[in-house]
């Protein structure tokens, strides 16, 4: 898949995130997969992209795009072959902005993916 134009790019059997923050601040990134048996309640988190998925094996994982990162993480989703419905949502935590410093002092950026049938 190619890098996305924005935010996220969704191809057969993939996603590709863009963090909010990719243009030099230091930052964390948490994500959480979460299966569902119906969709997902509605909540205040923002809404990156929603649609169907195909995952050939059921699993799904993180891994950094750019090279030097080793950080990386899976989620079985329990059913091969299956397309699901899937949501990704962010939430960006970070700390109030003080006077005479330039940023935020800490900005950690929360991801779920969510997929249900």
């Amino acid at each position: 898949m190619d890098p996305p134009n924005g935010r996220i790019a969704a191809g057969h059997d993939g996603l590709i995130i863009q963090t909010a923050y990719s243009n030099g601040y230091v930052h964390t990134i948490h994500a959480r997969f979460e299966r569902w048996d119906g969709p997902p309640p509605a909540d205040d988190w923002e809404e990156l992209w929603a649609g169907p998925l195909s995952l050939k094996s059921g699993l799904i994982g993180v891994a950094a795009w750019a090279t030097g990162y080793s950080h990386h993480m899976e989620f079985n989703l329990g059913k091969t072959g299956n397309t699901w419905s899937t949501r990704v949502a962010t939430k960006i935590l970070r700390t109030e902005q003080e006077p005479d410093f330039p940023h935020a002092f800490a900005r950690i950026e929360l991801y779920k993916i969510q997929f249900w049938v």
